[in-house]
């Protein structure tokens, strides 16, 4: 799932109605309902910010991964274990340019890009037969790599030309 600025400020609106509304339920009951009201607001602050990391995390290591920067695993590493000055040193360092989707996997990588880093398909690739094979080394119809034996594409299931 992916959460734009929109809905950034849409959860942090309803978490604050929430609290907000904790507070005042909490000034109107007894002081052990007010300390549970507390705790559960405070849980549940606590949950938004975990799962913001998480998204945070995810978003870094599929950044990484469609730019082409080698490794995003440690990419995610640096961010998850530095905090905000490793999200800093990823967004210095990362390669700058328009992502784009790949017409063979249909995954994002970079415009400028001579290889999709998900698939490894260059246009030259698959839109002619190397020279010197038989036949492609990756599906006409999805671009998934195929081992040369293959009759039938594994991944959409169309008769592999020969």
């Amino acid at each position: 799932m992916k959460i734009g600025n929109f809905g950034k400020i849409v959860l942090s609106g309803f978490f604050g109605v929430i609290a907000t509304a904790n507070v005042l339920e909490a000034r109107q009951s007894s002081p052990d309902e007010a300390c549970g009201t507390a705790c559960g607001s405070i849980i549940m602050i606590i949950i938004a910010i975990v799962a913001l990391n998480i998204a945070l995390l995810v978003w870094v290591t599929r950044d990484a991964k469609n730019r082409g920067m080698g490794e995003p695993i440690l990419w995610m590493l640096l961010v998850l274990f530095t905090g905000p000055i490793g999200l800093i040193i990823y967004l210095l360092s990362r390669v700058s340019g328009e992502l784009v989707y790949c017409e063979f996997c249909k995954h994002k990588r970079l415009k400028a890009a001579t290889a999709c880093p998900h698939c490894g398909n260059t246009s030259k690739s698959i839109a002619t037969k190397p020279v010197g094979t038989s036949r492609l080394e990756y599906c006409s119809n999805c671009g998934h790599k195929m081992p040369p034996e293959a009759i039938f594409c594994e991944e959409c299931g169309k008769k592999i030309e020969k």
